[in-house]
């Protein structure tokens, strides 16, 4: 269970890190928003009951992108985080299956929009938190990257709440059919 929410935080911060506007903000907030996925690649290495493969090169990916942000290797760190996005996604996928109730009721690619939209409503909510403090530290800071995340957080909520709704109908329909075999 911790394993899969935190693949799901790396995932979302990953895929708001490739999409947040990048332009304006210092290398230092990736540098650390890399070596958080580190540590939380390091929680989901410990904690998973499948396989360690996934969390370990994200941890490997977060380290090398933090040296390379340090060294304000932009181009080379923009890639590790559309590496670490990639990998995340994947690896948000094996999780999902992998927590999928023994007796398939539910629709695999439903479950995995919903962790989906969880990643993404968690993701985008973490790393606008987080741009947010730093513009605590430098407040010169373009105001264009934290109002994109705004809209992002937005969205994903959106997002959650229209999966959620889907299936809520879904799961009413499926129990409003296996009921009608009880009359």
């Amino acid at each position: 269970m911790l394993a899969h929410f935190v693949i799901r935080l790396i995932c979302g911060m990953g895929l708001m890190l490739v999409v947040m506007p990048r332009k304006g903000v210092p290398g230092a907030f990736f540098r650390i928003l890399l070596l958080l996925i580190l540590g939380l690649g390091a929680l989901g290495a410990v904690s998973t009951t499948g396989s360690v493969a996934g969390p370990i090169v994200l941890c490997v990916l977060a380290f090398g992108g933090s040296i390379l942000w340090m060294l304000e290797r932009r181009f080379a760190g923009t890639m590790v985080l559309y590496a670490i996005a990639a990998v995340s996604l994947v690896e948000l996928g094996f999780s999902a299956w992998r927590q999928l109730p023994a007796d398939r009721a539910v629709v695999p690619a439903w479950f995995f929009a919903g962790d989906f939209a969880s990643a993404m409503v968690l993701g985008s909510t973490m790393v606008g938190m987080l741009l947010g403090h730093r513009y605590l530290t430098v407040p010169g800071m373009s105001l264009e990257p934290l109002q994109g995340l705004n809209a992002y957080v937005g969205a994903s909520g959106l997002a959650r709440l229209a999966v959620s709704a889907a299936m809520l109908v879904m799961t009413r329909q499926l129990l409003t059919m296996n009921t009608s075999y009880l009359i």
